[in-house]
Protein backbone atom coordinates (compact mmCIF):
# COMPACT_ATOMS: atom_id res chain seq x y z
CA UNK A 1 0.00 0.00 0.00
CA UNK A 2 1.31 3.27 -1.18
CA UNK A 3 0.50 6.32 0.80
CA UNK A 4 -0.02 9.43 -1.65
CA UNK A 5 1.74 12.76 -0.70
CA UNK A 6 -1.51 13.97 0.58
CA UNK A 7 -1.89 11.43 2.54
CA UNK A 8 1.81 11.75 4.04
CA UNK A 9 1.15 15.01 4.28
CA UNK A 10 -1.85 14.72 6.43
CA UNK A 11 -0.55 11.98 8.49
CA UNK A 12 2.25 14.23 9.06
CA UNK A 13 0.14 16.70 10.47
CA UNK A 14 -1.88 14.80 12.66
CA UNK A 15 1.55 14.17 14.40
CA UNK A 16 2.75 17.16 14.72
CA UNK A 17 -1.03 18.01 16.25
CA UNK A 18 -0.36 14.79 18.88
CA UNK A 19 3.21 15.49 19.44
CA UNK A 20 1.55 19.16 20.17
CA UNK A 21 -1.09 18.12 22.28
CA UNK A 22 1.26 16.02 24.67
CA UNK A 23 3.47 18.77 24.80
CA UNK A 24 0.82 21.26 25.97
CA UNK A 25 -0.53 18.46 28.31
CA UNK A 26 2.98 16.87 29.67
CA UNK A 27 4.86 19.85 29.78
CA UNK A 28 3.41 23.44 29.15
CA UNK A 29 0.48 22.80 31.56
CA UNK A 30 2.40 21.52 34.42
CA UNK A 31 4.57 24.24 34.30
CA UNK A 32 1.91 26.50 34.18
CA UNK A 33 0.36 25.07 37.16
CA UNK A 34 3.30 25.21 39.51
CA UNK A 35 4.25 28.79 38.19
CA UNK A 36 1.18 29.58 39.36
CA UNK A 37 1.12 27.39 42.42
CA UNK A 38 4.62 28.86 43.35
CA UNK A 39 2.95 32.72 42.73
CA UNK A 40 0.12 32.02 44.73
CA UNK A 41 2.39 30.86 47.40
CA UNK A 42 4.49 33.73 47.07
CA UNK A 43 1.60 36.71 47.66
CA UNK A 44 0.43 34.54 50.70
CA UNK A 45 3.99 34.73 51.97
CA UNK A 46 4.02 38.60 51.43
CA UNK A 47 1.02 39.10 53.11
CA UNK A 48 2.13 37.09 56.05
CA UNK A 49 5.82 38.93 56.07
CA UNK A 50 3.32 42.02 56.14
CA UNK A 51 1.12 40.88 58.68
CA UNK A 52 4.48 40.03 60.54
CA UNK A 53 5.76 43.38 60.15
CA UNK A 54 2.84 45.04 61.77
CA UNK A 55 3.07 42.86 64.65
CA UNK A 56 6.73 43.50 65.30
CA UNK A 57 5.87 47.74 65.02
CA UNK A 58 3.40 47.21 67.27
CA UNK A 59 4.90 45.35 69.90
CA UNK A 60 7.25 48.37 70.61
CA UNK A 61 4.30 50.49 71.39
CA UNK A 62 2.51 47.77 73.06
CA UNK A 63 6.19 47.28 75.20
CA UNK A 64 5.85 50.84 75.99
CA UNK A 65 2.03 50.96 77.07
CA UNK A 66 2.97 48.31 79.42
CA UNK A 67 5.76 49.97 81.21
CA UNK A 68 3.91 52.95 80.83
CA UNK A 69 1.39 50.90 82.94
CA UNK A 70 3.57 49.29 85.23
CA UNK A 71 5.55 53.02 86.48
CA UNK A 72 1.69 54.10 86.79
CA UNK A 73 0.91 51.09 89.18
CA UNK A 74 3.97 51.87 90.72
CA UNK A 75 2.97 55.39 91.71
CA UNK A 76 -0.79 53.96 92.42
CA UNK A 77 0.60 51.81 94.91
CA UNK A 78 3.29 54.20 96.51
CA UNK A 79 1.14 55.24 99.54
CA UNK A 80 -0.36 51.90 100.14
CA UNK A 81 1.14 49.90 103.44
CA UNK A 82 3.17 46.98 102.32
CA UNK A 83 3.09 43.57 103.67
CA UNK A 84 2.15 39.81 102.86
CA UNK A 85 0.11 40.10 105.26
CA UNK A 86 -2.68 42.43 107.28
CA UNK A 87 -1.42 42.08 110.41
CA UNK A 88 2.36 43.10 108.99
CA UNK A 89 0.89 46.10 107.31
CA UNK A 90 -1.27 46.71 110.65
CA UNK A 91 1.96 46.79 112.61
CA UNK A 92 3.87 49.43 109.82
CA UNK A 93 0.22 51.34 110.17
CA UNK A 94 0.79 51.91 114.40
CA UNK A 95 4.65 52.61 113.78
CA UNK A 96 3.77 55.81 112.03
CA UNK A 97 1.14 56.25 114.18
CA UNK A 98 3.16 56.08 117.22
CA UNK A 99 6.23 57.91 115.45
CA UNK A 100 4.05 60.59 114.46
CA UNK A 101 2.03 60.89 118.14
CA UNK A 102 5.38 61.11 119.40
CA UNK A 103 6.86 64.05 117.41
CA UNK A 104 3.75 65.83 118.00
CA UNK A 105 3.76 65.23 121.84
CA UNK A 106 0.27 63.40 121.61
CA UNK A 107 -0.07 60.93 124.37
CA UNK A 108 -1.62 57.25 123.26
CA UNK A 109 -3.76 56.13 126.49
CA UNK A 110 -5.34 52.85 124.62
CA UNK A 111 -4.85 51.03 121.58
CA UNK A 112 -6.80 48.26 119.77
CA UNK A 113 -6.30 46.47 116.52
CA UNK A 114 -9.72 44.93 114.65
CA UNK A 115 -9.34 42.41 111.84
CA UNK A 116 -8.73 43.66 108.51
CA UNK A 117 -11.57 43.87 106.00
CA UNK A 118 -11.83 43.31 102.61
CA UNK A 119 -12.58 45.87 100.39
CA UNK A 120 -12.67 45.35 96.96
CA UNK A 121 -9.38 44.99 95.67
CA UNK A 122 -7.89 46.18 99.08
CA UNK A 123 -7.81 45.31 102.22
CA UNK A 124 -8.43 47.86 105.46
CA UNK A 125 -6.23 47.79 108.14
CA UNK A 126 -7.37 49.89 111.12
CA UNK A 127 -6.33 50.72 114.17
CA UNK A 128 -8.32 52.85 116.99
CA UNK A 129 -6.70 54.86 119.69
CA UNK A 130 -7.55 57.02 122.57
CA UNK A 131 -5.11 59.74 122.71
CA UNK A 132 -4.07 63.03 124.92
CA UNK A 133 -3.00 65.93 124.46
CA UNK A 134 -3.53 69.96 124.08
CA UNK A 135 -5.68 71.16 121.02
CA UNK A 136 -2.24 72.64 119.46
CA UNK A 137 -0.91 68.99 119.66
CA UNK A 138 -3.98 67.56 118.13
CA UNK A 139 -4.18 69.21 115.05
CA UNK A 140 -0.33 68.88 114.45
CA UNK A 141 -1.26 65.53 115.13
CA UNK A 142 -4.44 65.05 112.06
CA UNK A 143 -2.38 67.53 110.02
CA UNK A 144 0.64 64.94 109.58
CA UNK A 145 -1.44 62.00 109.01
CA UNK A 146 -2.79 64.02 106.13
CA UNK A 147 1.01 64.54 104.96
CA UNK A 148 1.81 60.87 105.85
CA UNK A 149 4.00 58.93 103.27
CA UNK A 150 1.17 56.52 103.14
CA UNK A 151 -2.75 56.70 103.07
CA UNK A 152 -4.26 56.64 106.07
CA UNK A 153 -7.96 57.89 106.33
CA UNK A 154 -9.86 58.95 109.81
CA UNK A 155 -13.38 57.00 110.17
CA UNK A 156 -13.56 58.32 113.40
CA UNK A 157 -13.12 60.79 115.49
CA UNK A 158 -14.44 62.17 118.72
CA UNK A 159 -12.80 65.09 120.30
CA UNK A 160 -13.41 65.88 124.28
CA UNK A 161 -12.54 68.96 126.41
CA UNK A 162 -10.83 68.82 129.37
CA UNK A 163 -10.73 72.26 130.42
CA UNK A 164 -8.18 73.29 133.71
CA UNK A 165 -7.12 76.42 134.52
CA UNK A 166 -4.76 78.02 131.92
CA UNK A 167 -4.18 74.62 129.32
CA UNK A 168 -7.56 72.94 127.70
CA UNK A 169 -6.71 69.71 127.43
CA UNK A 170 -8.48 66.64 124.69
CA UNK A 171 -8.61 63.71 124.69
CA UNK A 172 -9.89 62.12 121.07
CA UNK A 173 -10.87 58.23 120.02
CA UNK A 174 -9.41 57.96 116.38
CA UNK A 175 -10.09 54.82 114.44
CA UNK A 176 -7.62 55.48 111.24
CA UNK A 177 -7.33 52.99 108.46
CA UNK A 178 -4.32 52.65 106.13
CA UNK A 179 -4.95 50.10 102.82
CA UNK A 180 -2.87 47.48 101.23
CA UNK A 181 -3.31 45.63 98.11
CA UNK A 182 -5.24 42.51 98.08
CA UNK A 183 -7.98 40.41 99.91
CA UNK A 184 -5.71 39.54 103.01
CA UNK A 185 -6.20 35.86 102.69
CA UNK A 186 -3.29 35.16 103.37
CA UNK A 187 -3.19 35.23 106.81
Amino acid sequence: MKISARERNLLIAAGVAAAAVVVVVYVVEPFVRAQVAVRQQLEERQALLARYARAGAETEEYQRQVAGLRARLRRAEAPLFRGEKPALAAAELQELLHRIAEDVGVTTIRENVPPARPKGAFTEVAVELSLRGDLKAMRDFLFRLQAAPRLVTVSKLVLRSHPAPGVVTLTADVQLTGYMVGNGESE
